[in-house]
């Protein structure tokens, strides 16, 4: 039988307490929510991306051919499905955003005094990135509603606008004699 590596005590960070360990859990939750955050980041870009090229080449299709323009007016609905998903991404991500700013409180407030006192964190759980212990608090479920996110201001211009466009010039074609 084959000899384990020995790993010398010096180079392993061991908590010398309770809080110490919590803290660092803390910390490393707080990067797990930083890279929830970026991936989403990354996803609605892409969604983005996606809803021009998917738009602009179903809206350049129509006008291309005569027989085509009158479904010009059918374009107009595929910014609006790509900002319903790009909204439930968002969604998600608030759940994170959430527990960041439940984090900052409690960095800030008179329980991280507490714990350090008692040597361990008073009133607050650790290894819940996305707020789960949250769930079915009126402002948690307030803070993550589709309803919210589908309103922020950055994503409902960007995909209002050609919705709007493809609607004004798809009517265009559809009175046209």
């Amino acid at each position: 039988m084959a000899k384990e590596p020995q790993v010398p005590v010096a180079d392993v960070q061991v908590p010398t307490s309770t809080l110490s360990y919590q803290l660092e859990m803390l910390k490393l939750e707080i990067e797990t929510i930083n890279g929830i955050v970026d991936r989403i980041d990354g996803i609605t870009q892409t969604t983005k991306n996606w809803a021009v090229v998917t738009w602009a080449g179903g809206l350049g299709l129509a006008l291309q051919h005569q027989e085509l323009r009158r479904f010009v007016i059918l374009t107009a609905a595929l910014p609006l499905l790509f900002w319903y998903i790009d909204a439930v991404w968002r969604r998600l991500q608030a759940r994170s955003t959430y527990r960041i700013a439940k984090i900052r409180e409690f960095l800030n407030d008179e329980r991280l005094s507490r714990s350090f006192s008692l040597g361990r964190l008073c009133d607050f759980s650790v290894l819940d990135p996305v707020g789960t212990q949250y769930k079915g608090t009126a402002e948690y479920e307030q803070h993550v509603r589709l309803g919210r996110t589908l309103r922020y201001r950055e994503i409902r211009v960007f995909y209002l606008v050609p919705a709007l466009l493809s609607a004004a010039l798809g009517l265009f074609f559809l009175l046209r004699p």
